[in-house]
């Protein structure tokens, strides 16, 4: 959101490396660093004309792109503790209770960490007694239906039964696919200990398979 104006004015600064005070006329040498963040396509703002092309260049030398808070829920966590501590609070155990841990690794965070730290504050203030947090601090938070994860209807067994063998290895491999094969992260993602994944992916390298294992729900004949 920099006008052009004030570009201008940033890139004669880090290219003379000096700058004036406002109404003066003398230059002041300074030596600096900078550090610049955005939610914005800087690109595209270049080719539209809102952003100096001569300035990207002069600022995006090492660009780092970090994924909004709804992709790197293994965050929200340790982010939680950071802001406790950082609101004056000195936890002695857990943070943050099983399901309240839940419910903000499943909230989309569409505001990202500025919205989760606001969302912690609020909880503390209201909290009544001790931590951990736990799911009635975060009473204002809901998942509405359009912004529940994809899969969070239940499953349901069809009538003809299912191979349950096959149904774990295609977990299994779709959870390691969509983590380019991280099982940390394979195990994050199906909310299993990394113990339990390593069984299941036992399952899905064992090629001698001892035969389907089906479940079939059978109707009254009376019905």
């Amino acid at each position: 959101e920099m006008p052009l104006d004030a570009q201008v004015k940033l890139l004669r600064a880090t290219q003379e490396k000096s700058i004036q005070r406002v109404g003066g006329n003398q230059d002041i040498p300074i030596s600096c660093r900078l550090v610049c963040a955005t939610n914005r396509d800087l690109l595209r703002r270049v080719r539209e004309g809102a952003f100096r092309e001569d300035l990207y260049y002069r600022v995006a030398v090492f660009p780092i792109h970090i994924p909004p808070l709804r992709e790197r829920r293994e965050d929200i966590a340790p982010l939680v503790g950071h802001c406790v501590c950082r609101l004056g609070r000195r936890p002695q155990g857990e943070v943050l209770t099983g399901a309240a841990q839940r419910l903000l690794e499943e909230y989309p965070w569409p505001g990202n960490v500025r919205e989760l730290f606001n969302s912690v504050e609020r909880a503390l203030i209201l909290k009544e007694g001790e931590l951990p947090l736990n799911l009635d601090d975060f009473a204002g938070l809901s998942l509405s239906p359009g912004s529940r994860p994809q899969g969070g209807e239940p499953f349901r067994i069809p009538p003809s039964g299912i191979d349950y063998e096959e149904l774990q290895r295609s977990i299994v491999r779709q959870a390691l696919q969509l983590t380019q094969g991280n099982q940390s992260s394979a195990a994050r993602l199906l909310r299993v200990s990394r113990t339990r994944f390593r069984t299941l992916l036992g399952l899905l390298e064992d090629n001698q398979k001892e035969g389907a294992r089906y479940i079939v729900i059978r109707r009254n004949p009376k019905e």
